[in-house]
């Protein structure tokens, strides 16, 4: 129950980035270069977590590079908010 909690939170969590790159693109077009980023990222990641998984049958869990990365995806978005 909690794995599926915390899958949820991590879906949720992507989704406020990607909503927020929107509506920040208004202002700042420059920030379609981030969402696109975004965009490539997750689409290449889920692609081969789903390869590994039907490779070795194993779930893996998140590095601190998807952690670093989503820190660094906030701190640009909260100084853009911020300076807007």
């Amino acid at each position: 129950m909690a794995a599926i909690f915390y899958k949820n939170v991590i879906n949720i969590d992507k989704l406020t980035q990607g909503v927020t790159l929107i509506c920040l693109l208004i202002d700042f077009p420059r920030l379609a270069i981030l969402l696109f980023g975004l965009l490539i990222k997750e689409f290449l990641l889920g692609i081969m977590e789903l390869y590994s998984i039907k490779k070795t049958g194993v779930v893996h869990g998140a590095n601190w590079h998807g952690k670093l990365t989503t820190c660094m995806i906030y701190v640009t978005l909260f100084v853009h908010i911020w300076w807007h």
